[in-house]
Order: C-alpha cells, then sequence, then structure tokens
C-alpha cells in the first residue's frame, strides 16, 4: 500500500509554531499548521537507514543498510524511496555511489519509475513480504490539511517522559473508503497516538495502528493484532529541521510475526531541479 504525500504550498512563518499552550478544539490547527511546516521542509533530503527485522520463524534476522530518499516536486507529491547497499553485513553495492540522489540530479518522469524500481529492488530483501507500510512520514500524510475532514482527534493526558510540555492526542479515521486498503479492497481504518508539544504542536513520536479486528471462519472468531508503526522524531541542527530518527514497526501474520526497528542517520539536502 502507498500512500503519497501532498507537498504543502503556503509559506509557513517560524511564529506560526511558538503559539501558547493547544487543546481541545486548538489542538488540530496547532498540528495541521505543523504538519504543514514539516511537509514544507522535509522533502529534498537523503539518509542513511539502519532496517534490522526479525521474524519468529525461519530465516529469523536480516539487516539492510540504505539511502532512505524523501523527494517533492513543487505542486506535486512526496515520494519515498530505499536503495539498500549492505544485505547482513555483505556489500551488495558501492555505498558511494548514490543512485537515487543521480536519478535526481535532473529530474524527469523517468526518474520517479527508475527510483521506484530501485525500491522494490530493495524490499525484495526483506525478511517477509510487508508490502510498504514501512514509512517513518505515514502518519504524517494521513493527518495533512487536506485528509483533516477524515479523522477526529481525541486529547489525552501528559507524557512528562518526554517532555514537560508534552501531551498525548489520539486519532482516528472515520471516513469511508479509507485511505489505506488491503488488497485494494478492504478497509484499513487508521488509529494511533501522538505525542504532541503544547507550545505550537510539533510532534515528538506517533503511533499507528492497522488492521486491528475480530476473524471470522466458519467454526470461530478470533482476535487478530494490528500492523504497528511508531516513529520517533528529533531536530537536527544542522539542516535545521525536524527528522524521524527511529521506527518500530510489527506485522503480525497467519504463522509468524515480523519486527523491525529502523534508524536514520546522516541526513543531507538533494538539490533538485524542475521535473520534466
Amino acid at each position: 500500500m502507498r500512500l503519497p504525500v501532498v507537498c504543502g504550498s503556503a509559506v509557513l512563518v517560524a511564529s506560526t509554531l511558538q503559539a501558547q499552550p493547544v487543546s481541545g478544539p486548538d489542538i488540530r490547527e496547532a498540528l495541521t499548521t505543523y504538519i504543514d511546516r514539516f511537509v514544507e521542509e522535509y522533502t529534498n533530503v537523503v539518509a542513511e537507514e539502519q532496517y534490522i527485522q526479525e521474524a519468529d520463524r525461519q530465516r529469523g534476522k536480516r539487516t539492510l543498510r540504505s539511502h532512505f530518499v524523501v523527494v517533492c516536486y513543487p505542486g506535486s507529491q512526496i515520494y519515498v524511496f530505499r536503495d539498500a547497499f549492505e544485505v547482513d553485513g555483505k556489500r551488495t553495492r558501492n555505498p558511494e555511489d548514490e543512485r537515487l540522489r543521480k536519478f535526481f540530479d535532473q529530474p524527469t518522469t523517468e526518474s520517479l519509475l527508475q527510483a521506484q524500481e530501485v525500491s522494490n529492488e530493495t524490499s525484495r530483501h526483506y525478511i517477509r513480504e510487508i508490502g510498504t507500510l514501512n514509512n517513518p512520514l505515514l502518519v504524517i500524510s494521513l493527518l495533512q490539511r487536506v485528509n483533516r475532514h477524515r479523522t477526529i482527534l481525541l486529547p489525552g493526558g501528559k507524557e512528562k517522559k518526554l517532555g514537560p510540555a508534552i501531551r498525548t492526542v489520539g486519532f482516528k479515521e472515520v471516513v469511508r473508503p479509507t485511505m489505506l486498503r488491503w488488497g485494494g479492497s478492504v478497509d484499513l481504518p487508521a488509529e494511533g497516538k501522538l505525542w504532541v508539544d503544547e507550545q505550537g504542536g510539533r510532534i515528538v513520536k506517533t503511533e499507528l495502528k492497522l488492521g486491528e479486528r475480530e476473524m471470522k471462519n466458519m467454526s470461530t472468531v478470533y482476535w487478530r493484532p494490528p500492523t504497528v508503526i511508531t516513529v520517533t522524531f528529533e531536530r537536527d541542527e544542522e539542516l535545521g529541521i525536524d527528522v524521524p530518527v527511529e521506527m518500530r514497526d510489527t506485522y503480525p501474520m497467519d504463522q509468524d510475526e515480523v519486527r523491525g526497528v529502523a534508524t536514520y542517520s546522516r541526513f543531507r539536502r538533494l538539490r533538485l531541479g524542475h521535473l520534466r
């Protein structure tokens, strides 16, 4: 399942994020304003991803190191791509050869297709087939201004372990058909939790849950646990923006479970021309 992120078009100033503590109805606008700015700033960036996956059954562990690229063209969408250069400690190509970066030196429509094929090659190294939900920006994309009518927000309590002004905010998608679909036809309503700085709406952590439901067959009813994706964000001082630094994901399967921990480092800016 691939969910594009729509680029923010508004020009936002720093003062919009330096408001008084927000709660209730105000939290929605504060969050949306922050997400507008995040999407505006965290695009055309390349990082290094180390992704460790484990499964309970055969072939129990896999470690990948990849270039992780987020690109955006004005007035278009954000695209997320991976290009693995090391699998289980063995080099699959020269890590100094940043193919994804080269594709977008002079970006064309063909660049997107080439980058997607490279990303598909990387996913073939995964320990199991897990789809494309392993995107650390997925919750950000679901809660963009264009989608705000689709979800309700549920302000919660303080989470002082993450900071003196951090409050939890639940979210739940209530519109059908849902933005994410299983097999293109089955609704996957998104719900989860945000950890938000009350001083303006900055998001420091997200948790997404998908697919939690009762499963029925001819003789029994049983509970299927959800897919869970949790992402932690921090400030990158060199770029001067917030970035994802860790993603933890869990995928329950019929007779197995896949767990992953991805960490991100070496963030740097891409310099792109216009898409041709």
